[in-house]
């Protein structure tokens, strides 16, 4: 029963190729204006989308959320959203590889980036986002494995075991030099 099932699944996927597909990455923006250097930018700048040219000559579409808790501030990622739901090491390995100063975000940082939820437009940050945060786990038999997704849309934070099954939307932050 459980293959028949599978099998028709498995051609309906085939046929429509709902799952096949990926969306495509978003293009930045070419008329914002290029990101500051953190001494130049203010709390007038909070919400702001800016282009970033990074070293390696690739553009990235960020939007200034402050100062995170550590107080340096953050710029997160514009092209992630919408984004489509990885597992966790396949979140980290995303923002790795965007290059140096990215990184997955803390909890605590994307507490800060909730209020961004619906601009520039509504429910622009839909869902639970993987952070870099540890779940609290006293008796688990490896507890580093435990890690914590934010809901940005309700505030609501999720205890997720770093498997293949556990998928969140991916999200970086850029630390602002």
């Amino acid at each position: 029963m459980l293959r028949k099932a599978l099998l028709l699944f498995a051609a309906i996927v085939s046929a429509s190729g709902a799952l096949a597909q990926q969306p495509a990455p978003l293009s930045p923006d070419k008329s914002l204006p290029e990101l500051p250097r953190a001494a130049d930018l203010s709390s007038s700048n909070i919400g702001q989308h800016f282009l970033m040219r990074q070293e390696t000559g690739v553009e990235e579409e960020v939007f200034y959320i402050g100062a995170g808790p550590a107080g340096a501030p953050i710029a997160m990622s514009a092209t992630d959203v919408p984004p489509i739901r990885r597992t966790y090491d396949d979140t980290m390995a995303h923002c790795l590889a965007k290059g140096p100063g990215w990184r997955m975000p803390t909890i605590d940082e994307l507490r800060v980036a909730s209020q961004f939820a619906d601009e520039p437009e509504p429910d622009y940050l839909p869902g639970s986002y993987w952070t870099v945060s540890i779940a609290p786990c006293f008796d688990c038999k490896y507890p580093g494995q435990y890690k914590l997704a934010y809901d940005i849309r309700s505030g609501n934070v999720r205890n997720a075991y770093n498997a293949p099954i556990y998928r969140f939307y991916p999200v970086c932050v850029y630390d602002i030099p």
